[in-house]
């Protein structure tokens, strides 16, 4: 579960509205900074899934202090499911081979596959695309809203991301 956990993280700092393969639709309600000087900011991101279930990616991650290490904690709000909470070390995630669509969303923004991580917008230009029907069948669990919240501890300050999402079945 932790994976689906990771992937999501990474798809939902990403996505604005889409339409996601088998059916569902894809939408971000939220994506805010929980401090006024987080070291992570996502700028004008934007996520399209194609009708063969790969996300064409678009947008920046900005890092606005270099950073040699990232440990802090997530928590996953999903009704009726119980809260999951947990550690995340965000260093690890970048070279992280237990889910290699988050390894590919990840280097598609050009980020390392390990820290430290230098302070600069990293991009893409939506001309790379990651497949994601291994997850296809997954979406169902997801259906319905979805809140997250990362509070990650780095070298250099903090970083809180606060996310809400909304995946819905198509009618």
């Amino acid at each position: 579960m932790i994976e689906i956990c990771k992937l999501i993280f990474v798809i939902a700092v990403t996505v604005k509205i889409t339409e996601a393969c088998n059916g569902y639709n894809l939408k971000v309600n939220r994506i805010s900074t929980c401090i006024d000087d987080s070291i992570v900011v996502p700028h004008n991101v934007d996520l399209k899934f194609d009708p063969n279930c790969n996300l064409i990616i678009e947008g920046c991650i900005e890092m606005v202090k270099p950073t040699k290490w990232a440990k802090g904690t997530y928590e996953a709000n999903k009704s009726p499911m119980p809260p999951m909470k947990g550690p995340v070390d965000m260093c690890q995630i970048l070279g992280d081979a237990k889910v290699p669509q988050a390894g590919e969303i990840i280097s598609a923004f050009g980020l390392p596959k390990k820290c430290p991580l230098s302070a600069k917008k990293y991009c893409v230009n939506g001309k790379k695309s990651v497949n994601i029907s291994a997850f296809k069948k997954k979406l169902t669990l997801l259906a319905g809203q979805l809140d997250l919240k990362f509070d990650v501890e780095h070298d250099s300050g903090k970083s809180c991301v606060d996310i809400n999402i909304t995946v819905s079945k198509r009618k």
